[in-house]
C-alpha cells in the first residue's frame, strides 16, 4: 500500500508539489523554534521566561491561524495561499532576525506562527480532494511520513546552521528560504494557469 501510494505520488506531480509545500512549512517551523532558544538570549539577553514567551507568541499565532481557517475556509487556490503564507513568513522571519525590541518580536513571532499554520488545512484539504477516496490513506501516510522527515531534518539543519554561521544567519536563512518557497509557489500557479 505505502508501495502504491508512493506510485500515485509520481503520476500526480501537483500531490508531490503539496507535499513538499507542507514539509517545507514544518521545517521552517521547526527550524526557527531551534533559533529561537539561543537568539532569546544573544539579542534580548533573556531568562528562560523570555524564551517561553516568545514561543508562546508564535503558539498563539498558530492557534488563530487554525481557528481562521476553521471559521473562514478558503475558497482560493492552495497554491495562492503558499504563495501568501510563505511570502508572510519570510517577512516576519527577516525583521525578528533584525529586531533587537522585544515587544515588536513577539508581534513578528506571531506572524511567523500564523503564516506558517495557515497553509496546512489547505494543503491536506487539496491533498484529499486530489486523492480520492481509494488512495486518500495511502496518500496521507505519505504525507505523515514528509512531515516527520521534515521534522527531523529542520533540527539537523537548524544545529548545522547555528554551529557554522551563527543564530541571527540562521535566522535569516529561514526567512530566505521561506521566500524561496513562496516565490516557487508563484511559479507553479503561473504553470498551472498555462496548462
Amino acid at each position: 500500500m505505502f508501495k502504491e501510494g508512493f506510485t500515485f505520488i509520481l503520476k500526480k506531480p501537483k500531490i508531490a508539489t503539496l507535499l513538499s509545500l507542507g514539509s517545507v512549512a514544518l521545517l521552517l517551523g521547526n527550524s526557527y523554534q531551534k533559533v529561537l532558544v539561543i537568539l532569546a538570549q544573544q539579542m534580548f539577553n533573556s531568562d528562560p521566561r523570555t524564551y517561553g514567551y516568545l514561543l508562546t507568541a508564535g503558539a498563539i499565532g498558530a492557534i488563530t491561524g487554525t481557528a481562521w481557517v476553521a471559521i473562514r475556509p478558503t475558497h482560493k487556490p492552495p497554491f495562492v495561499v503558499a504563495a501568501q503564507t510563505f511570502f508572510m513568513t519570510a517577512v516576519a522571519l527577516l525583521a525578528f532576525s533584525q529586531t533587537h525590541i522585544l515587544r515588536i518580536a513577539y508581534g513578528e513571532l506571531f506572524l511567523a506562527g500564523l503564516a506558517i499554520t495557515m497553509v496546512h488545512p489547505v494543503i491536506r484539504a487539496e491533498l484529499q480532494h486530489t486523492a480520492g477516496g481509494h488512495m486518500l490513506g495511502r496518500i496521507m501516510g505519505w504525507s505523515v511520513t514528509f512531515n516527520f522527515g521534515a521534522y527531523t531534518i529542520g533540527s539537523i539543519v537548524a544545529g548545522l546552521l547555528i554551529q557554522h554561521l551563527g543564530s541571527r544567519m540562521s535566522m535569516m536563512i529561514n526567512g530566505l528560504a521561506a521566500l524561496t518557497v513562496g516565490l516557487a509557489a508563484l511559479v507553479e500557479i503561473r504553470k498551472q494557469k498555462d496548462d
